[in-house]
């Protein structure tokens, strides 16, 4: 008799937990029905954060800038001045010809460039450029067209116009993403967990806070449970986390836990793929065998590589042609204002580890490393020439390497060729180093137009990120793109 009171109070027992826990789980799902609903707040973060949504819409601005810019040109011209020649044909056409050329002059100033955007003199040096220039170009084409430019007030008003527009649309869009921040939730271990962070404030990206299961903005400290998905999924939707991030997915049981936030609507990345989407770089610290397997390599498949080849032989030769009269210069005012030879050659690492002999202008004294030895070059080294400092400043030393590629040790897009001596240190210190001897070392890179000159240790790391993403990634797209950044880099005179 007691023995089945105690079986029908436990049965009774049982119900009323299941009856609880359908009922919680009616509540939690309530909550995650509301919390799922696309919001102002999540398309904005998800706009700033992914990248394509956000290029689009400002893509679309900047077009209605250009127009708004050309039309305001012209009005004030024809208000004030009584230009009767000014008509709405002219007009739209202006405003037609600088929307063809803006495309390739607002990736010469970087103008979609998301870590452009942290300083306001910068966006407002950028949009200045960038409007000059493509006003500058619309009036030569209008010239050459109809040999009859528009005068230089509608050229003044235009070009200030659009500066406003440019940088006011960007500023918006800074706004919306910093009033709007992606909230991460990072899962891994505490090295990955402060690479994340140190790369978040390096880049000085206010639109991105790590949360933790306190509320704070830097600090992640959540305990992760494999076998509770809802504990992950009720703490992000307490913190409103809308991106979780796990250091490596493969080797734990986290499928209900993706099941859970997918249904959430939370998004999923793993700390490789984040970087990569987000910073444009493979950090080389949590590069595994799969990331290699994975990787698509466009780089290392033949038809790329012999295309290639012929694109390599083409450009050069014709940069060879054409600034072969700036060669006798530079070699005139070298011979003039130091002693010693025109040209310096030095043995760096090739692809698949072979050596090959790489050709420069001189821009350092003869035999200044006879004594010391091998070292990395600083920005102010006491041993670069007068001239040198030109010459490494505008990166005319580097001509020569035309030369190499033509022998086919170079290409004119590629990882920066290194020093046997300082490559056999680099390998020791820096995880996966060796992976960037996949494909032929280049005049222009990624890592060179991301990153300042190296000269150490960890800068060598922070540039190996960028040139591991090119492993990755490359092709023509990106060759084409790291070509025109290229002309911008120059232009601002940054090395």
């Amino acid at each position: 008799m007691n023995h089945s009171k105690a079986e029908s109070i436990a049965s009774n027992i049982n119900v009323l937990s299941q009856d609880l826990l359908k009922a919680t789980m009616e509540k939690d799902q309530l909550k995650l029905g509301r919390f799922s609903r696309p919001t102002l707040r999540t398309v904005l973060s998800d706009l700033w954060m992914w990248r394509k949504p956000a290029l689009i819409l400002l893509g679309m601005l900047d077009v209605s800038f250009i127009f708004l810019s050309t039309y305001l040109g012209y009005s004030v011209v024809y208000v004030f001045f009584g230009h009767s020649t000014i008509t709405i044909i002219s007009w739209t056409v202006t405003a037609f010809l600088a929307c063809s050329v803006y495309p390739l002059i607002s990736l010469v100033c970087g103008l979609y460039d998301r870590f452009n955007t942290r300083s306001w003199v910068s966006i407002l040096a950028r949009c200045g450029m960038a409007s000059a220039l493509v006003w500058a170009i619309t009036v030569l084409l209008i010239y050459v067209w109809v040999f009859k430019p528009p005068g230089r007030w509608i050229f003044f008003i235009g070009a200030l116009s659009l500066t406003f527009f440019l940088s006011a649309g960007r500023f918006i869009v800074v706004r919306l993403g910093a009033n709007s921040p992606t909230r991460i939730l990072f899962i891994g271990n505490e090295d990955a967990q402060n690479s994340l962070l140190d790369n978040i404030d390096s880049e000085k990206i206010k639109d991105m806070i790590v949360v933790n299961d306190t509320g704070g903005s830097n600090v992640i400290s959540i305990a992760f449970d494999e076998k509770n998905p809802d504990s992950t999924s009720r703490f992000c939707r307490q913190e409103f986390v809308n991106l979780v991030i796990f250091q490596d997915a493969s080797g734990i049981n986290i499928m209900e836990h993706i099941v859970q936030l997918l249904k959430q609507g939370v998004k999923i990345n793993d700390l490789v793929g984040f970087f990569e989407e987000v910073f444009f770089k493979t950090p080389v610290d949590f590069v595994n065998t799969s990331w290699l397997i994975l990787a698509d390599k466009h780089v290392l498949r033949h038809s790329y590589r012999a295309l290639k080849r012929a694109m390599d032989i083409l450009i050069s030769v014709t940069a060879i042609i054409l600034t072969f009269p700036l060669w006798c210069v530079i070699a005139l005012i070298i011979k003039l204002t130091d002693r010693g030879p025109l040209f310096y050659s030095q043995i760096r690492v090739g692809r698949g580890s072979n050596h090959f002999n790489i050709l420069k202008f001189r821009t350092m004294e003869d035999g200044c490393e006879n004594n010391s030895g091998p070292k990395w070059a600083l920005c102010d080294d006491p041993r670069i020439t007068g001239i040198g400092k030109i010459l490494r400043k505008t990166r005319l030393d580097e001509l020569p390497q035309f030369w190499n590629v033509l022998q086919g040790h170079m290409s004119v897009v590629g990882p920066r060729p290194e020093r046997p001596e300082f490559v056999n240190l680099l390998v020791q210190s820096i995880p996966n180093y060796d992976l960037r001897h996949l494909v032929r070392p280049g005049i222009t890179g990624w890592a060179q137009i991301n990153f300042r000159y190296g000269s150490s240790v960890a800068d060598s790391k922070e540039k190996a990120c960028y040139d591991l993403y090119y492993v990755k990634h490359g092709g023509f797209p990106l060759d084409l793109y790291i070509l025109v950044r290229t002309i911008g880099v120059l232009m601002a005179g940054s090395r």
